[in-house]
């Protein structure tokens, strides 16, 4: 018997959601953005793919999520890709009823430059706050930010700075 835990493309999985249509996001509004991009763009996509496959392993075997996360024994139990949310390149419901917004980012160092990996990314964690925080509920995940449930993650690549994996990640 099929289990009904598959992970769709721009699409819902589990049962607790309806599987959405391809292009089609939470609103029901039809996805304009296109692809695109170099090398850069393809290098985040890759590592993108990967945090989606090994978030789908633990969904799949129906593991905890990691320790350092501090949501004790929360599992993933739905996960969507290029979502809706201002963190958007994945995220995950928990068995905890919280979500894990997950944005990778694959060459990324401390900057102030508005337009850099970094501070795009900070940019998103503050408009994904702000959404929670004002939010009504409708999505789901749009609901004010719980701290034993919810988190936002920022995955970075092996060509990470040593300033974001060591001394970023320590003062988080």
């Amino acid at each position: 018997m099929p289990r009904n835990d598959t992970v769709y493309a721009n699409g819902m999985m589990g049962g607790r959601r309806k599987a959405m249509n391809h292009g089609v996001n939470m609103t029901g509004r039809t996805d304009s953005r296109i692809g695109g991009g170099g090398a850069a763009t393809g290098a985040g996509v890759q590592l993108q793919t990967c945090v989606g496959a090994l978030s789908g392993s633990w969904l799949r075997n129906r593991r905890p999520l990691p320790a350092a996360w501090g949501l004790g024994a929360a599992s993933p139990i739905e996960m969507r890709f290029e979502t809706e949310a201002q963190v958007d390149d994945i995220l995950v419901a928990t068995s905890e009823d919280g979500f894990v917004a997950i944005q990778a980012k694959n060459r990324i160092s401390l900057s102030s430059n508005l337009t850099s990996p970094f501070c795009q990314a900070v940019s998103q964690f503050v408009r994904h706050w702000l959404s929670c925080r004002n939010g009504d509920g409708i999505l789901l995940w749009n609901r004010p930010l719980d701290q034993t449930r919810d988190r936002l993650v920022l995955a970075v690549g092996a060509n990470a700075s040593s300033t974001i994996v060591g001394t970023l990640a320590d003062s988080l």
